[in-house]
């Protein structure tokens, strides 16, 4: 892995308590599935963590914070600002660096560096939603153009339902 335990976390939790107080907001985790915290995490400053639950907590959030992930392709969905971030550790590593630099792209962003001053950084701008650039990432990756802006489960529901009720009459 790119990161390391001992440099991550203190840099994430710094991070994540300048956010909390500049927005008067409590972050909470939504757990990779191959991570194992608790559900109180030490390693995230005594954050919450929930696990299978990215959808709802993004849908629920004021803005995702992510390094790349599902949770872009939910933020764009639930219309909500992401922030990336990177760390110096991060950076060394050019696969890492290059997946960062490309999900920011589609953004117009620059990762902010949470290993350095990120306190000098233009949160309005980072907050702030270009819908264009939001429509163009959803054709591109979530869905194709001109289909229908429900979720598959929901669609093949209706499509069985409709199809139970032809059949019964």
């Amino acid at each position: 892995s790119a990161l390391t335990a001992e440099n991550y976390f203190p840099s994430i939790t710094r991070f994540f308590t300048y956010i909390e107080a500049k927005y008067n907001l409590t972050i909470i985790i939504a757990g990779h599935p191959d991570s194992k915290h608790e559900t109180i995490s030490e390693h995230y400053g005594n954050r919450r963590v929930i696990y299978g639950k990215i959808g709802e907590l993004i849908k629920d959030s004021e803005f995702v914070i992510t390094k790349g992930s599902t949770a872009i392709c939910f933020a764009v969905l639930f219309s909500k600002p992401i922030i990336f971030y990177t760390t110096e550790e991060y950076e060394k590593f050019t696969e890492a660096k290059e997946l960062i630099l490309s999900n920011c792209s589609y953004f117009n962003k620059t990762p902010i560096n949470i290993d350095n001053n990120y306190n000098n950084i233009n949160y309005e701008m980072e907050l702030s939603i270009d819908q264009k650039m939001y429509d163009n990432y959803k054709n591109l990756f979530i869905k194709s153009p001109g289909t229908i802006d429900e979720i598959s489960w929901i669609v093949l529901k209706e499509k069985l339902l409709k199809l139970n009720t032809d059949y019964a009459t």
